[in-house]
């Protein structure tokens, strides 16, 4: 996994995705959530993630 920081904050992120050419898409859980709630979207061929 990735890590950026911002405003004295670290936020960690995975990028995902098959290298379409649409945008890149961020999905964000609620709170006591996981990744795996996007597992279907993540495996998209259509843009990254």
């Amino acid at each position: 996994m990735e890590r950026v920081t911002h405003h004295g904050r670290e936020t960690t992120y995975r990028a995902s995705g098959r290298g379409g050419e649409g945008p890149t898409v961020c999905f964000v859980h609620g709170s006591g959530g996981t990744k795996g709630v996007w597992k279907a979207q993540a495996r998209s061929d259509r843009f990254r993630a």
